[in-house]
């Protein structure tokens, strides 16, 4: 196995019950085995037990692995600063098993692309299992909009797997606070008005993703 000559196992190949120089084997590769390179050494010991063992070849196990049951769910509403929950299951390919996963990211991409995107680690607990965990604080300084989380599970056969993604979601209105209206010149007719308004981003100390304010006059009639 690719692993070193420490696990190689012998296997008897038959020239079947009619005999001739073909020799055959079949086999099912174990599932503890790892992706990469095998190398097949035919060992030919002839009755007086002269042993060639000088021809190899080989075949490589290549598959990634699995990434299914992904999900996102936000403890704390869509506000920026919350917390985000991913969960992904990720196991060897056809198999129930981890036993060949190396790492597995979320690939964080922001509303405005994939040049801010980030790649943050997905850890399966101390108890292990094929369910990978994730949680985080969404940064205060990104934008709302639709955030896409691309799952990257690589194995110890360095497989990758990037074909599976899910989006979630931040839409927050501004905090309008400290409303105040003043009339300097009185309420007559053709004084001056002074309106003002603290807008600040939602749950936040600043404004950076506030685009416009506008006050809406409404006439008696």
């Amino acid at each position: 196995p690719p692993n070193g000559s420490v696990n190689a196992y012998t296997l008897s190949m038959t020239n079947d019950s009619n005999g001739g120089n073909i020799y055959n084997v079949t086999f099912v590769i174990p599932p503890v085995d790892a992706d990469g390179n095998y190398t097949v050494t035919f060992l030919a010991n002839d009755t007086g037990n002269f042993l060639n063992n000088t021809i190899t070849t080989s075949f490589r196990v290549d598959i990634a692995p699995n990434v299914t049951t992904p999900a996102v769910t936000q403890p704390d509403t869509v506000v920026r600063g919350s917390t985000i929950n991913i969960t992904v299951n990720i196991s060897d390919q056809g198999l129930e098993t981890n036993n060949h996963i190396d790492v597995v990211l979320a690939q964080i991409t922001p509303p405005n692309g994939t040049a801010s995107s980030y790649n943050l680690t997905m850890t399966n607990g101390s108890s292990g299992g094929i369910t990978y965990n994730l949680t985080f604080d969404l940064p205060p300084e990104d934008e709302d909009g639709n955030y896409t989380v691309t799952f990257l599970a690589n194995d110890t056969g360095g497989n990758l797997n990037n074909t599976i993604s899910l989006q979630f979601q931040v839409a927050t209105i501004p905090n309008v606070t400290e409303k105040l209206v003043t009339q300097p010149n009185g309420t007559a007719h053709g004084g001056f008005i002074n309106i003002t308004v603290n807008v600040t981003d939602n749950q936040l100390p600043t404004n950076r993703h506030v685009d416009q304010v506008l006050a809406s006059i409404t006439p008696p009639n």
